[in-house]
């Protein structure tokens, strides 16, 4: 019978210590994200709650290309529905129940898109991303 019990609380410590951490995107450390992104902490699920605004950074450089700032614009990026992460061998998978994972490419779908427009104060380039769940 003792044997029987241990058996029970091994197989539930088990099972519970195999139950990842969930942790929100607004409450990683610099060093947990560094770790995360690296594929270092596979037992931490990040949660990006629905809501959530993050400041917007871009970077274009390259041989025919470069950004160039010209004072403070701060944009902005709203997360709309929230959505898992977790980050295995550098790669990420996503999920919204955090039982069924896909990497990007099979979560996401979506469109990159560049344009110029000639407007009465100059040429304007334009960038945009539009991201759906397949």
């Amino acid at each position: 019978m003792k044997r029987i019990l241990l058996i029970g609380v091994m197989g539930t410590a088990i099972l519970c210590a195999a139950e990842p951490e969930v942790v929100s995107l607004g409450d990683l450390t610099e060093e947990t994200l560094e770790n995360f992104t690296k594929g270092k902490q596979q037992n931490v699920v990040v949660e990006c709650p629905a809501g959530m605004v993050l400041p917007l950074t871009l970077s274009l450089q390259g041989e025919f290309l470069a950004l160039e700032s010209r004072g403070e614009t701060a944009a902005h990026v709203k997360i709309l529905k929230t959505c898992f992460m977790k980050c295995i061998n550098e790669t990420f998978f996503f999920s919204l129940d955090r039982k069924s994972w896909k990497e990007f490419s099979e979560f996401f779908t979506g469109k990159l898109s560049a344009e110029f427009h000639n407007t009465d104060k100059g040429p304007f380039f334009g960038v945009g991303c539009e991201l759906h769940q397949k």
